[in-house]
């Protein structure tokens, strides 16, 4: 079974490190996207959080950035979470040279939206961010309408300058902090609103499991599931690479060559003393070819 919850190994560090020789200690840039990730633990950010430019980590399902874990990053400019399960924003602040954050596709609710602002508005040099497919930019999903939510954003984060992939103009920005009163009014409604209609979600959710045939599962786009169909991907590739491993060849060690040097050499010479010898000319003795002539 793999480790659980998955973080970032020192082996798997190595596997992404050839671009730089299999170095770590001065590492610039990794790409560790696809890996099955719930979290991305001690190892990464001791091993060359000091050298680490850009950190690669789309696709896993990385739920919370551990502010233990962020602090030794001391020079990131890049940080790519996008497709994980990130709710909130947070250990971020001390990033002092990030300047681009991809949180594209997780699931930072509106309840959770001003909080994760405030940790990015420590960041000085934010200058990119994606939010986009976020339940908080989701009107369906409890969110702001999208041009509202957009102007909330960028009244809270006066230093950024692109917004999902968008520049932010001179004249929106004025327009935002114009709007950052009624804005703020709207989101301690959007939250009720939300919060409400979280509980009766729940509420339905154990109405539906009380009585309901066992044998049925419901997976539905959030965290938990998303985790869970992620461990069970990663037990079915540590399963195919142990067959795969079990199927190579095993390495021989020196005294297991030597040993069977020995086993060969011995057999020869019993070989010798017996005169049982083989086609080939192992011992090298000396033997001419007649040539018979018959009438």
């Amino acid at each position: 079974m793999p480790d659980l919850p998955r973080h970032i190994t020192l082996d798997l560090i190595r596997k992404r490190s050839e671009h730089n020789q299999n170095l770590i200690s001065n590492l610039e840039e990794v790409a560790l996207h696809q890996e099955e990730l719930e979290s991305i633990g001690p190892i990464l950010p001791r091993a060359c959080g000091s050298s680490l430019k850009i950190l690669l980590l789309q696709n896993n399902v990385i739920q919370r950035l551990h502010p233990k874990e962020l602090k030794y990053f001391k020079v990131l400019e890049y940080l790519n979470l996008a497709l994980n399960c990130i709710t909130v924003v947070e250990g971020l602040g001390h990033l002092e040279f990030l300047s681009k954050l991809d949180l594209t596709l997780n699931f930072i609710s509106i309840e959770f939206l001003e909080s994760s602002l405030a940790c990015l508005g420590q960041l000085r040099s934010l200058k990119e961010l994606f939010l986009l497919g976020n339940p908080c930019l989701d009107a369906k999903k409890g969110g702001w309408e999208k041009k509202k939510g957009r102007m909330y954003v960028v009244a809270k984060l006066p230093v950024l300058e692109y917004l999902d992939g968008e520049e932010i103009t001179r004249s929106e920005r004025i327009r935002a902090r114009q709007m950052i009163s009624l804005l703020e009014e709207e989101l301690v409604g959007l939250v009720a609103t939300y919060r409400e209609g979280m509980e009766q979600v729940k509420v339905k959710e154990q109405e539906q499991i009380v009585g309901g045939p066992e044998d049925e599962e419901m997976t539905k786009h959030c965290p938990e599931d998303r985790i869970r169909l992620s461990r069970e991907l990663a037990q079915q590739k540590a399963d195919k690479e142990e067959k795969e491993q079990a199927n190579q060849p095993k390495f021989k060690g020196e005294k297991e060559i030597q040993l069977e040097q020995s086993d060969t050499i011995g057999e020869a010479r019993k070989r010798e003393e017996t005169g049982d010898f083989k086609q080939c000319n192992g011992v090298y003795y000396i033997f001419q070819l007649h040539r018979f002539i018959f009438d």
